[in-house]
């Protein structure tokens, strides 16, 4: 599997050093062979319980640079950068499957000691994260869900059905690998209050991929979503042991893409799980409202337990 450094997006004239003033640090993945070791970035903010933040697709850990700032003062804060994205090296397999996030994920947290943690998991975090903590409960503390899934898209939004098709066409990947929609089209249309956008704070998402060999994980994530969702419903069908974990769910109620009727699916799974319904906000919550989504977080993290 060919690897390359991902773009230097911190040299670029425009990124803003103050809203992302964190040191990198950087893990090893174990190359394939002979092949050399892709290094996997992630930040590694403040002291206190273990906090991980598992994000998505078109983002990287700049997304969250504003929940850092407010949680670093009270818990230890690591979000990675999947192996693809942001600051993490390049891979050309456009076949790149959750699994292999899934043991990055895992080696990262085994490196770095921890063996239980807070989790905030957002878009594609949910099918990357989830089968490991059902798989292993222990490792969650709290968990908290935002505008996320963890079965066959299809079954909660039936329109998927009808566009997988299309999606899964030959026209779509070429797209995907040469025009740079998904961050620079498609993270536009899923925010709901555009207006309260700084257009500034979006170019770090689309500088990330200047190229189709820099877009090849985005393209395996659709890839993602359409093949893999049999086996995610098959394994949160099996586990029921995240109904007694203490959980938050943050929904964007203007999103496009992760509809409103999978927090339905969350609600009737998880009956017990805290909601925060935001009204006007689209797929990024914590881009969007970051300030009040950070305050519904820490606020969440520092309950008392309820009583069993």
């Amino acid at each position: 599997m060919a690897t390359r450094p991902p773009p230097d997006l911190r040299a670029a004239p425009w990124f803003d050093s103050e809203a992302y003033p964190f040191p990198s640090s950087y893990l090893e993945i174990p190359g394939a062979g002979d092949a050399p070791s892709p290094r996997l970035h992630y930040l590694d903010e403040g002291e206190g319980p273990p906090l991980v933040v598992v994000g998505g697709t078109p983002g990287w850990s700049y997304e969250w640079r504003h929940l850092v700032v407010r949680l670093r003062q009270g818990f230890r804060v690591i979000v990675p950068d999947h192996l693809g994205m942001g600051l993490s090296d390049r891979h050309g397999d456009p076949g790149f499957p959750l699994v292999r996030h899934r043991r990055n994920l895992a080696t990262l947290l085994s490196t770095l000691g921890i063996d239980r943690c807070h989790w905030v998991l957002h878009d594609f975090g949910g099918p990357i994260a989830l089968p490991m903590l059902v798989e292993r409960p222990d490792l969650v503390d709290r968990l908290v869900v935002m505008n996320s899934w963890m079965w066959d898209f299809e079954t909660v939004q039936p329109s998927f059905g009808r566009q997988r098709k299309l999606l899964g066409s030959r026209p779509v990947d070429w797209i995907y690998r040469h025009t740079n929609l998904s961050a620079g089209v498609l993270m536009r249309q899923a925010m709901g209050r555009r207006s309260r956008i700084d257009r500034r704070a979006l170019r770090p998402y689309t500088s990330a991929f200047p190229d189709s060999f820099q877009r090849a994980q985005v393209a395996a994530f659709l890839r993602a979503l359409l093949e893999e969702g049999p086996a995610l419903e098959a394994a949160w069908n099996a586990g029921a042991a995240l109904g007694h974990v203490e959980t938050l769910l943050v929904w964007g109620m203007a999103d496009p893409l992760v509809t409103p009727a999978h927090l339905e699916r969350w609600r009737r799974d998880l009956p017990h799980a805290q909601v925060e319904e935001l009204h006007e906000v689209g797929h990024f919550p914590h881009e969007e409202l970051p300030q009040e989504t950070a305050s519904l977080i820490d606020g969440f993290l520092a309950q008392v337990p309820r009583s069993p």
